[in-house]
């Protein structure tokens, strides 16, 4: 076995008695496998502070990338220690570096609910609204994986509640999306907007009505979403759920309070099809 393989098995097993003999049989510390790892990434997928430690002391590079740009830091947010996240920026690295997809620790961090770590980004001066290729903020992040404790840090820290993605979804958006209801409830109550729209011109309660989440329904009409809004194509949020089914959201919609007659309608043609369409590109798992 190659020299730097052996070095990069003796991380993986935390043995730094191994790793030490590598290195002084000539191992190079910043050696990188096929995807681009090298020890200090491994250590820092394993949260092994011990081992990071002696690599770091012994030469290991915290600025090498991955071969989807990820720094060690990266892959430590990925493992949600905050021990690990704390060594790397002690040790200098960047917050806010970004993989080849636009994406930081700080939302890695929050879209898996590491809210210590996110801290210590947000400490370190990682930017809370910075965006990905995508539009995505960490809110947007933890909104939509539903970490409501990483969403108070990012709130104290002034997160943007109206930060729209490349789609024009804001965080509730994507909450409403998902079902959660805890986290919309957070968010509207941190004052996001119930009326704001996204680039089909849906609010969140089109997106409710259309996913037949009657609880969500009720939860944006008591917080005054407008129910007679139409998005680009026509559609009230009362279309939207007569187009799938949804008897109860419809009964809710057409309930006191504003007119009745567009609940009853169907919903347009170019809005039937484009919602397929809109399921069908990338990232519609996530919106």
């Amino acid at each position: 076995m190659d020299i730097n393989d052996r070095l990069l098995g003796a991380v993986m097993q935390s043995d730094s008695t191994a790793v030490r003999a590598c290195l002084a049989t000539g191992a190079c510390i910043n050696a990188r496998d096929v995807d681009g790892w090298t020890a200090l990434h491994y250590a820092a997928g394993l949260a092994d502070t011990s081992m990071a430690a002696l690599l770091l002391a012994e030469g290991g590079d915290i600025g090498t990338r991955d071969k989807y740009g990820m720094t060690p830091l990266h892959i430590a947010a990925l493992s949600g220690s905050e021990q690990m996240v704390g060594l790397l920026l002690d040790a200098g690295s960047a917050p806010d570096e970004r993989d080849l997809y636009g994406v930081t620790a700080l939302s890695l961090a929050a879209g898996h609910g590491a809210d210590g770590a996110v801290r210590l980004l947000l400490a370190a001066g990682s930017d809370v609204n910075i965006t990905d290729d995508l539009g995505y903020s960490a809110m947007h992040w933890a909104a939509s994986n539903r970490k409501t404790e990483v969403m108070r840090a990012l709130l104290q820290a002034g997160a943007a509640l109206h930060k729209q993605d490349n789609d024009g979804a804001t965080p509730l958006h994507l909450a409403v999306f998902a079902g959660h209801a805890d986290v919309a409830s957070l968010l509207i109550a941190a004052g996001a907007s119930t009326d704001a729209v996204d680039c089909e011109g849906r609010t969140p309660l089109h997106v409710a009505a259309q996913e037949g989440r009657g609880f969500l329904v009720t939860m944006l009409l008591a917080a005054g979403a407008g129910r007679d809004l139409r998005d680009r194509h026509g559609d009230t949020p009362g279309n939207l759920a007569q187009a799938q089914h949804h008897a109860t959201v419809v009964r809710l919609l057409s309930e006191s309070g504003g007119p009745q007659a567009h609940a009853a309608e169907p919903p347009s043609t170019a809005r039937t099809l484009n919602a397929g369409a809109r399921r069908d590109r990338p990232g519609a798992g996530k919106y």
